[in-house]
């Protein structure tokens, strides 16, 4: 089942080829991101360049200024040294506190570096694979090192092989931060596929409610091949 999604996404031999991938980030909403302070404690995002293999998100702002960056769990703002390891700052009762820009950073960051990466890099921390209506589910279970939303993800594919629907438990929200994550309108960019819309869902169990916590529009821009 995961060849199938690899296939879809160009193959492995186009994965290894991308260097980088730039993606306009039209609007962010939902009750997370207000809660969290978005406009407030910290700005609309404009556009993200991502280098997937670095595990590496440069942030920038809606006028096309660099805001900072997230690479592989460090969080740096413009112009000042990287904190490693950042996701320390969400211990305890300090996941409930508004985010800052580094914050935000940090949280965006480690999931455009995750969400860009699949179907890749599920080939060897699958747990199990499974039918799913038409499509196919894949379980996985993250290493410990990995800053990602959680350990153990669901990853729901159509029959073509494109991610529909994505679960976590996004843990340095809360205990009560479990999301069905929705992806459709996607773009092809030589050959990879990228999704224009993001809505994430809260979810019990495998219940996904009609509540939305989340919703990003994108454009991708660009995806550079070495």
């Amino acid at each position: 089942m995961i060849e199938k999604a690899i296939n879809r996404y160009g193959q492995l031999s186009l994965w290894k080829k991308i260097d980088h991938i730039t993606i306009d980030i039209n609007s962010i909403g939902g009750i997370i991101p207000k809660l969290k302070g978005i406009g407030r404690t910290f700005p609309h995002f404009g556009r993200v360049c991502v280098f997937p293999h670095e595990l590496r998100v440069v942030f920038f702002d809606r006028g096309g200024a660099e805001l900072g960056f997230f690479e592989a769990g460090a969080v740096a703002l413009k112009n000042q040294k990287p904190i490693e390891n950042y996701r320390l700052k969400f211990r305890g009762l300090s996941k409930y506190r508004r985010w800052n820009l580094a914050d935000a950073i940090y949280f965006f960051g480690y999931a455009i570096a995750t969400y860009t990466g699949i179907p890749f890099i599920l080939e060897n921390i699958i747990e199990k694979e499974q039918a799913w209506g038409e499509g196919f589910r894949i379980d996985a279970k993250f290493p410990d090192h990995f800053h990602t939303h959680s350990l153990r993800q669901s990853f729901y594919f159509s029959k073509e092989g494109l991610l529909v629907r994505h679960d976590y438990h996004a843990e340095i929200l809360g205990w009560f931060a479990y999301g069905a994550h929705l992806t459709s309108d996607f773009k092809e960019m030589n050959g990879f596929p990228i999704a224009r819309c993001r809505q994430v869902y809260a979810r019990i169990g495998n219940l996904v409610t009609p509540v939305p916590v989340l919703q990003a529009s994108l454009e991708p821009v660009d995806v550079v091949l070495n």
